[in-house]
């Protein structure tokens, strides 16, 4: 399951804009939507896939710190550190991260699906069904997120969902 997360950062991204928030971390917060994604911080962005993929949680957290010191509106740099913080354990800082992606691009499934993933991780099942029904609302198509939603509607013992959202899945 893990690779899905950072799989799913491929899925195109539309702009969007929300109220200004604080950026984790204490990063400074630029207009957001309006990333620059230089090539060194896409660099590093590639890196820490790589590092993600082969399990090295801690060195892809680290490599995507410095992509966000280089440019603090990558929303997927966030999105891809949200990721390797639930595969390390670290729900709290994922969902940070995850959510202020979102607050960057709250048009990005793959966001919305992050966020669910961490917070259904962390055990808040009920909250990841807003995240996992965002992501599918902005991508009808996202097979991964009626699988997860599946799970969690499970897990909260809404079994008439379960099979819903399983269904589905069978039908793609």
């Amino acid at each position: 399951m893990r690779s899905i997360a950072l799989s799913s950062l491929c899925l195109g991204m539309l702009l969007g804009a929300r109220p200004a928030l604080a950026a984790p971390d204490g990063l400074p917060v630029f207009s957001p939507g309006l990333t620059m994604q230089s090539s060194p911080a896409k660099s590093l962005f590639d890196q820490g896939g790589v590092q993600y993929k082969s399990g090295d949680y801690a060195g892809a957290i680290a490599t995507l710190n410095q992509a966000l010191q280089m440019d603090p509106n990558y929303a997927e740099a966030y999105i891809g550190r949200g990721a390797a913080q639930t595969a390390a354990g670290q729900y709290p800082g994922a969902i940070k991260d995850l959510e202020y992606a979102i607050h960057l691009n709250p048009k990005n499934p793959s966001a919305h699906f992050q966020l669910g993933y961490a917070r259904a991780a962390s055990g808040d099942h009920i909250g990841s069904l807003f995240d996992y029904g965002s992501a599918l609302f902005l991508d009808p198509n996202f097979r991964q997120a009626y699988f997860q939603r599946g799970k969690s509607r499970y897990e909260v013992r809404n079994f008439k969902g379960a099979i819903e959202d399983y269904s589905q899945l069978l039908l793609m």
